[in-house]
This record gives structure tokens, C-alpha cells and sequence, in this order.
């Protein structure tokens, strides 16, 4: 009989091999021998992915606690109603109910939360919440029946991903690193005495909201280290006005009305916006150097539009600074001429690295887009995306615009 070797390798090397198992293949080694179910009961990380709580997870669960093992990783439907030891949790289109928990539970070690497609009766995730004290990581993305959510006391979190969450309030979390929003309504509201000294990204995608004009005027004291920032989906801000010493990557994006304002960043290294409209902002970030511009639009463009193109494009005229525009033009209406503009400077911007055109349609006049923007930029590469029947006729137009020139 042929010695097995396998069972007799040190307890370590045993469970780095079940470690990198699935936990369905790695189950089935307890019906190999009392040792192999002992090293599989003794797994200090186990992912369990069970679609409900049947005989066989309950029993595995009994075990750990018997023997006072971490359990430290469970994607389990539904959440157990307390397990001190458990460190990450997944919760995926499950529904969960305030009754699931005992009174005094609590989640003592659990570090890493994710709610994805849960349905929540009463305040069942709010509940969740008050009970994992130690929380690092939260995320929630696409649950239902979740009007409100409250971030409160949690010391040790440093991030958090909200997602589609009516009204969020976020308060005492003074390690608070990362903080990713998108949010429907009057969403971001923080405490006016508190502050982030350890936020470095703030991300926001927002709707109608009191975010914007109660606290971008706070923005240098509120997160004092703040490197990144993210505003996007701006409905109700007409007018921003940014300023901070630290802030590195700015983004701005708005669907429905032209961005004015100013923008005073003395790190500022990168900038990007995307909108239908050209923004009117006063920037002044003599650190800048790369800027993402990508216009959208889908009204008539006419020569006073390449006009206030050029007029927005030279604020980012300094040395150092190089520009990349995307263009996406849906309107077949477009003129562009000239002779309108004899008074203007006729010098275009060359400090344009890519230009590129993401929706250019047959029907359109692409000879004047062309003159247009050449008016506007020259830029070092111009690329075209065709999204309507193959045509050659804007290449060959820009080709013969070009060599002209």
C-alpha cells in the first residue's frame, strides 16, 4: 500500500493548498480523513458563497466557533445574525430585515462591507451599520427601498462608495481617506464643525443637492489634504468657485447648464471637464499641466460657437500645458465662416496634443467643422470615429483643409 504522503505535509502547507481552492473543492477533503477535515475547519480565511443557509454552511459555522477560529472572509445569503470573528462580508441580491438581528449583536471585527442589489424592509442596512463599530470599508450600490443612510462614529473608516442613496449624512470619520457619491437628491450633507484631515479622493455625482453651495466655499478647510476631487453631474451649481493648496486632480462635469466661475488651485496638476456646453471659468493653476476637455454636443454650432471654443481653450494657454478635446457633434447643422470673424486673431492654439472626434455623421458639413476647429487648434494628431454608414469624405475633407494650410 502506497503511503499518503499528501496527508502527512505540516498543517500549513495544508491549508495554503486549500487557501487556493474553491471552497466547494476544498469542502470535499473532509470526507478524506479526520485530518483533512480538521485542516479545513482550522482555515483562517474562508469565502463561503452559499445562496441561502442550509444544514452544511450552519454546521461549518459551529465548527469554527467550537474551535475558535476566524472566520474572516463569508459572501453568505443571508448574514448570519452575529459572528464576532467576521472580518469582510458581501451581501448580494438578498432582502434583509431589522428582526434578523438579535438585540445586542454586534460585528466587532467586521472590517469590509459590501451591499449590492439588497432589498432592505424597515431600516434593516442602517441597523447593519450601528453594529460594525470597527468598520474600514463600505460600499452599497443598486439596493432598494434605502431613502437614508448614516455614516456616524465610525473612527476607523477610510473608505466609502455610496451609490444611488437618496439622502446621506457622514459624520465622525476622521480617517476617512476616499468618499465616492452618486447620490439622487439633497444627498451630501457633513457636519459644518467637522474635518477630514485624512481625506485625500472626494468623488461626487449628484443631482438637486446642498452639497455644492453649502460646502466647495469650505472645501480647503473641510479636507485640508484633499488631493482629488470629482464633481460630477451638476445640476443646480451655476457657479463654482474652488480653491485649495493640496488639491492635485480636479474633474467637472455638467449634462445641463454652462459651468461658470473660478477655480484657484496652486498644485493643480490635472483638469478635465466634460459638458454639452463650453464652460466660462476663470482658471488660474500655474502647476497645470495636462487638461481633458470632451464637449458634447447636440445643438446647431455656428461661428460664434469656435469663437467661445477658442476664448475658453486659451485660458489654458501658459507653458507647460497640454490639451486633449474630444468632440462629439450631433446637430447637421454646422457653419463656420470666417469673414465674421477678420477682427479676431487668427492665431490657433498649437499647444494641442490629440483631437478627436467621437460621433461625426455622413450628412454633415465637414468641411466647415473642419475649418472651424483648424481656426481654433492645431493640434499634433486628429483622430475620427465614423458611427454611420463607412464615408471617407471628412478624411479626405481634413487632408485637403490641411495640406491647404
Amino acid at each position: 500500500m502506497q503511503k499518503d504522503r499528501i496527508s502527512e505535509l505540516p498543517e500549513p502547507i495544508k491549508q495554503h493548498i486549500l487557501f487556493f481552492m474553491c471552497p466547494e473543492d476544498a469542502a470535499r477533503t473532509t470526507v478524506l480523513s479526520k485530518t483533512w477535515q480538521q485542516t479545513w475547519n482550522s482555515l483562517r480565511r474562508l469565502s463561503f458563497a452559499f445562496g441561502f443557509v442550509d444544514l452544511g454552511c450552519t454546521k461549518t459555522l459551529e465548527i469554527h466557533q467550537t474551535e475558535k477560529v476566524f472566520v474572516q472572509k463569508l459572501k453568505l445569503l443571508p448574514l448570519p445574525r452575529e459572528a464576532k470573528s467576521l472580518a469582510i462580508s458581501n451581501l448580494m441580491g438578498c432582502r434583509l430585515v431589522e428582526s434578523f438581528f438579535d438585540e445586542n449583536a454586534k460585528f466587532t471585527r467586521l472590517k469590509e462591507l459590501t451591499l449590492v442589489k439588497v432589498v432592505q424592509d424597515g431600516n434593516a442596512i442602517q441597523e447593519l451599520l450601528n453594529r460594525c463599530p470597527m468598520l474600514e470599508a463600505f460600499s452599497i450600490d443598486k439596493c432598494l427601498n434605502v431613502y437614508c443612510l448614516k455614516l456616524f462614529n465610525l473612527p476607523n473608516l477610510k473608505m466609502a462608495k455610496i451609490n444611488r442613496v437618496r439622502m446621506f449624512y457622514i459624520n465622525e470619520a476622521p480617517n476617512l481617506h476616499s468618499l465616492c457619491c452618486r447620490v439622487k437628491m439633497i444627498s451630501i450633507i457633513c457636519s459644518l464643525r467637522t474635518t477630514y484631515n485624512n481625506s485625500r479622493k472626494l468623488s461626487i455625482r449628484i443631482g438637486y443637492n446642498s452639497f455644492d453651495v453649502m460646502y466647495l466655499p469650505r472645501l480647503n478647510s473641510m479636507f485640508p489634504l484633499l488631493e482629488t476631487l470629482d464633481f460630477n453631474d451638476i445640476r443646480r451649481l451655476d457657479e463654482v468657485k474652488i480653491s485649495h493648496d493640496r488639491l492635485e486632480s480636479l474633474s467637472l462635469s455638467s449634462k445641463f447648464n454652462t459651468i461658470t466661475g473660478q477655480i484657484d488651485c496652486n498644485n493643480l496638476v490635472s483638469y478635465k471637464y466634460e459638458g454639452k456646453t463650453i464652460p466660462s471659468l476663470l482658471i488660474n493653476c500655474p502647476r497645470l499641466q495636462d487638461v481633458q476637455l470632451k464637449l458634447l454636443t447636440d445643438y446647431p454650432l455656428d461661428t460664434w460657437w469656435f469663437l467661445r471654443l477658442k476664448q475658453y481653450l486659451e485660458t489654458f494657454k501658459q507653458p507647460g500645458v497640454f490639451l486633449n478635446l474630444q468632440l462629439q457633434i450631433e446637430s447637421s447643422m454646422v457653419e463656420f465662416n470666417p469673414e465674421l470673424l477678420s477682427e479676431q486673431s487668427i492665431c490657433p492654439l498649437t499647444n494641442f496634443k490629440h483631437l478627436r472626434f467621437l460621433h461625426i455623421e455622413s450628412s454633415q458639413n465637414h468641411r466647415d467643422i473642419i475649418d472651424g476647429i483648424l481656426w481654433t487648434i492645431h493640434p499634433e494628431m486628429i483622430s475620427v470615429k465614423l458611427l454611420s454608414q463607412p464615408d471617407s469624405a471628412l478624411i479626405k475633407v481634413k487632408y485637403f483643409v490641411m495640406s491647404d494650410g
